[in-house]
């Protein structure tokens, strides 16, 4: 069920106190971004967006990039995340988007 608008704007508030997930095993990340997704809570897709932040600058420093498989899921936990935000709390999806950039950096 999507969040009423003042679950949005607790999940937002609260986003610095969110964990970001670990994915331990690098053979089976596919399949722990499918679980996550299916799980969907929008707790979980902010940890999961911090993870693939992390990991992204951890990847810039060694001078490669995030694998495509980290990329589509990304931007597939991205949209899904902003979208219920968006619809919870009626403003456009961009400006989701820069405010939960902003909150984790």
């Amino acid at each position: 069920y999507p969040l009423s608008n003042e679950e949005a704007t607790a999940l937002i508030d609260s986003i610095d106190d969110i964990e970001k997930t670990e994915i331990l095993a690098e053979r089976f990340r596919d399949e722990e971004y499918r679980r996550y997704i299916r799980e969907s809570s929008p707790k979980m897709l902010i940890a999961l967006l911090k993870y693939f932040r992390d990991r992204k600058k951890s990847r810039l420093s060694m001078g490669k990039t995030l694998s495509s498989v980290d990329e589509r899921y990304m931007k597939l936990v991205s949209r899904n995340l902003y979208s219920e935000l968006s619809c919870s709390l009626s403003i456009p999806v961009a400006e989701v988007e820069s405010i939960i950039t902003e909150k984790i950096g």
